[in-house]
């Protein structure tokens, strides 16, 4: 399966992905909470989020992502994955920590329907063991991260109907 990468990580064609620094990340954040709440409601046979490599399956979702970012020395690529991923919505992990004081009730459905994807989301990042450097991408253009902006503006919609 064909997906998209961004990273500040520059890497060889043909080169092998099989952890991130996502960590690294969630601890400048403050969101190391979020990351063991996901954890805590992670089927056995789903990637840790922790160790796993994260893609997109639009360029559209790697483009709106790319400006979340604050390295200016960003990278795309595209990718092929070698397994079937775990396909969740981003949205999810925003949605968690803002509703952090709502209860544990709401945190567990937050957790739960990020893992079993049973909404009609339409930003998913790709959760996988590893995946190979197939190519290098221009930066996603204005258009393109427009498009990704509509797509993650529906899913706040979304997860805000879940209660």
């Amino acid at each position: 399966m064909t997906a998209y990468h961004v990273s500040i990580q520059q890497y060889e064609i043909g080169e092998v992905i099989t952890s991130n620094n996502y960590f690294d990340v969630t601890l400048r954040r403050g969101n190391e909470w979020v990351e063991k709440l996901l954890e805590n409601y992670r089927p056995k046979s789903y990637p840790n989020r922790l160790k796993c490599v994260f893609s997109f399956e639009r360029i559209e979702a790697l483009g709106y992502y790319s400006d979340l970012l604050t390295s200016n020395n960003l990278q795309f690529y595209e990718v092929e994955l070698f397994s079937y991923p775990c396909k969740s919505p981003m949205v999810m992990c925003g949605y968690i920590q803002k509703n952090k004081n709502k209860g544990q009730d709401l945190l567990t459905k937050l957790a739960t329907e990020y893992w079993a994807n049973t909404m009609k989301w339409n930003f998913l990042e790709l959760l996988s063991d590893s995946f190979k450097i197939v190519g290098r991408l221009n930066r996603p253009n204005i258009s393109e991260k427009v498009i990704g902006m509509g797509m993650y503006e529906k899913d706040k919609a979304i997860a805000g109907t879940i209660e």
